[in-house]
């Protein structure tokens, strides 16, 4: 059963554990990196590449005012 309120970890007291189903999830839908992608730099401009586009979709869509917010 998933929770609404559930995340990655579940907590009893200051313990914490890998929540199960949320690994299930993640397990179900992770991507294997494409055959050209082999380096570690590779896979690191990948990922930044899209916090910037999400970054540009903000601006263009007014969720954020300036490049800077």
């Amino acid at each position: 059963m998933i929770l609404l309120c559930s995340g990655i970890y579940v907590y009893e007291g200051k313990k914490k554990k890998v929540n199960e189903d949320a690994l299930k999830i993640l397990q179900k839908y992770k991507l294997t990196p494409p055959e050209n992608c082999t380096s570690t730099e590779d896979r690191q401009l990948r990922l930044a590449t899209r916090f910037v586009n999400e970054a540009l979709l903000c601006l263009e869509e007014g969720v954020i005012s300036s490049p800077v917010s």
